[in-house]
């Protein structure tokens, strides 16, 4: 799919998300009542009191992790469709700046697959966690995070409209450490993997806070940022394994195969 079309979708998103509905197979599926609820759901925690969320308890459950060659929007389906009576959350990587990424332009990321596919944006866009990002003075960036409940999904990564189904959305955006390398930002640099490490278990206290037992994640930060994917298995492995073992019944990262590096690292980081 090309950036024009991408853009063309897009649009047409924002358009079905307006009216409430849309049509397949000249049937009129109705999400009106499930975006009002999305998008009175959002929680923010902002910088300031996102350290504040609580410690997710240890050893609720016997966690399953594995590492899969799907797309973000596949395993969500999936585990949607095979834990019917969890709460399945995504982790989206998350631009600090701009709602969406550039999904309006026809960009095309994790962010903006999410964006282009599902209720994310209407929920978002206009909050003043961006200004926050915006404002922050470093790409470090901040630890605040958006969670939104029930997200709608319309569209399949082909673009295809489909049966929604719903999941819940943590938006966070990961240190950008290329653009610290490119302005040879040393001090921040040193600094950049422990922020991550603190993001990240502030994000999984999140979503234990939130319900979720259920997680899709990936590697966060391991694609533009240019964070090591190394380095985010690493931390994600210390985590899980660690302070949070037993935290969630079910986590996968969805890493697609195009990036056999990002897969690799994560494998051995869990030893999968």
């Amino acid at each position: 799919m090309n950036r024009g079309k991408r853009a063309n979708l897009a649009q047409e998103t924002l358009q079905i998300l307006e009216k409430g509905f849309y049509t397949i197979n000249g049937r009129n599926i109705d999400i009106s009542a499930a975006m009002a609820a999305a998008k009175g759901s959002l929680t923010y925690y902002s910088p300031d009191n996102a350290p504040n969320v609580p410690q997710a308890p240890k050893g609720k459950h016997a966690t399953t992790i594995e590492i899969t060659d799907e797309t973000t929007l596949e395993a969500a389906a999936r585990l949607t469709a095979t834990h019917p009576e969890q709460s399945v959350m995504v982790l989206n990587f998350a631009s600090a700046k701009n709602p969406g990424g550039g999904f309006l332009g026809g960009s095309q990321a994790q962010e903006e697959s999410l964006a282009r596919s599902t209720g994310l944006y209407p929920c978002i866009v206009g909050h003043e966690i961006y200004e926050v990002g915006k404002a922050c003075g470093t790409c470090l960036y901040t630890h605040a995070m958006t969670h939104c409940r029930d997200v709608p999904v319309i569209r399949n990564d082909s673009g295809a409209l489909i049966e929604p189904f719903t999941v819940s959305v943590v938006s966070s955006a990961a240190v950008n450490r290329g653009a610290l390398e490119a302005k040879n930002n040393t001090g921040e640099l040193a600094q950049a993997q422990a922020v991550m490490d603190e993001r990240a278990r502030i994000m999984l206290n999140v979503c234990a806070a939130q319900g979720h037992d259920v997680l899709v994640l990936g590697a966060w930060g391991a694609g533009v940022f240019k964070n090591s994917s190394a380095d985010i298995a690493k931390m994600f492995a210390d985590l899980l394994l660690g302070d949070f073992e037993g935290s969630f019944r079910h986590v996968t990262f969805a890493i697609p195969a195009g990036n056999m590096k990002n897969q690799t690292a994560f494998k051995e980081a869990f030893s999968l």
